[in-house]
């Protein structure tokens, strides 16, 4: 860490696994725009959304003195797909969490109401692949290099006006994405501002397609045998794009693991982390609510990421992390089967400690920990101060509050004028 990063002031937490009702102490600290610092925070059951969580409270301890928050409660959410929300949980996210934006980093394919492989990962990335792309064995190097920037610098994004208290049907992914628009990260700011227009109460979506084009051809085209693709590319013209789903999936997913999965996702997916982090940082986005199919992979690796750029304590974010395998307990069975029919095995329905163990060291071995790879990617330093900043619950040191107001100060001159601190 570089020397503006936060000290956490305590060694060797005791988990707190509880959630607590906790508001700020600092007396006099400004209160985060709708009061989301100051939500009343319990545990709500829901019908249709697994895996939900507060991170703030979900990464907090027990001290001698209390409890300790390292992350704001209120703020920062996570979960499972929304699409089979029912209008009572569709509820529970207005009225008693507040959620304001939602990033789902699904992609393009999944979310399809009716198609039961395309709501799955990895499925989902295999079935974005079009016969064409599979006839070439290497493609040249400036195409290449061109793969490393696409969708480098858009997101695509949907708005809706909240209102609570009415049934709502469970989203359509692929029809919401028809509806959206494409905007460049650049001006996220603009589109942010619309959202207060004539008072409405809005909730914006953004899709960021975590396991791109970049991640597409270099973890299923690339490593795929000719001969599988000379296969892959009859399948698909005959419909049969199950079957080279289930064939990529057992030759050439399954033997990375999940531990390989995450490696690729750290190698291939950073321009869409990079992605994430500055639509948290932007205006007027909290409370936000991340998520993907099962909030279990790609979702655990940004909150990782996100925690360690906020300094969070390494035993933290793995307990954060393993809390999925209890999120999803529920559905494992349902989960199994449709990891079967990718050709894949049961524990890539699991999210074991070790996993997550071995992705932060190999952050860190390769990157130089989260503020290396983001820094890698193109992520300023007033950026990663801004994410603090905002994030970072109470108890920082004098000297890092000062920092972090600084590149508050910085960013609201560069137009982000809702910054919470």
């Amino acid at each position: 860490m570089t020397t503006d990063s936060i000290s956490n002031g305590h060694a060797d937490p005791t988990p707190f696994n509880g959630i607590p009702d906790i508001t700020p102490e600092k007396a006099g600290a400004p209160a985060p725009a709708e009061s989301a610092h100051h939500l009343k925070i319990e545990s709500h059951s829901f019908e249709n959304i697994v895996n939900f969580r507060d991170v703030g409270a979900s990464t907090s301890v027990k001290t001698e003195d209390g409890v300790r928050q390292y992350i704001k409660h209120g703020i920062l959410f996570r979960s499972g797909r929304l699409d089979d929300a029912s209008s009572s949980d569709l509820e529970t996210l207005t009225a008693t969490y507040n959620i304001r934006t939602i990033v789902d980093l699904r992609s393009e394919t999944e979310g399809k109401i009716g198609s039961i492989l395309a709501n799955t990962f990895p499925a989902g990335a295999i079935a974005a692949v079009k016969p064409t792309d599979m006839m070439s064995q290497v493609l040249p190097p400036h195409v290449e290099d061109k793969l490393s920037k696409i969708n480098a610098k858009h997101v695509t994004v949907a708005s809706e006006t909240i209102v609570t208290g009415k049934k709502k049907t469970p989203t359509d992914t692929s029809l919401a994405r028809k509806r959206s628009t494409v905007v460049a990260i650049d001006d996220l700011k603009k589109e942010l501002a619309k959202a207060k227009q004539d008072n409405l109460t809005t909730r914006t979506t953004y899709f960021v397609n975590f396991a791109g084009s970049k991640y597409r051809y270099y973890c299923v085209i690339k490593p795929c045998p000719f001969s599988l693709k000379l296969k892959m590319v009859g399948w698909m013209m005959i419909g049969r794009k199950d079957q080279a789903i289930r064939a990529v999936g057992s030759r050439v997913l399954q033997p990375k693991g999940l531990q390989g999965l995450n490696y690729d996702f750290l190698d291939f997916c950073g321009e869409q982390i990079i992605q994430v982090i500055r639509i948290m940082i932007a205006s007027a986005t909290y409370p936000i609510l991340i998520h993907c199919t099962q909030g279990k992979d790609r979702t655990g690796l940004v909150i990782a990421i996100v925690l360690s750029l906020c300094d969070v304590p390494r035993q933290l974010i793995i307990q954060d992390y393993v809390k999925t395998q209890e999120g999803l307990e529920a559905q494992r069975d349902i989960m199994v089967q449709e990891m079967a029919k990718t050709g894949l095995d049961a524990t890539f329905s699991d999210a074991p400690e070790h996993v997550i163990v071995d992705t932060l060291k190999y952050l860190d071995e390769k990157y130089g920990g989260a503020e290396g790879y983001v820094k890698k990617y193109e992520l300023r330093d007033d950026e990663i101060r801004a994410l603090r900043a905002i994030f970072v619950a109470e108890g920082l040191t004098r000297q890092s509050n000062v920092v972090n107001a600084n590149a508050v100060v910085t960013l609201k001159q560069k137009g982000y004028d809702d910054l919470v601190v």
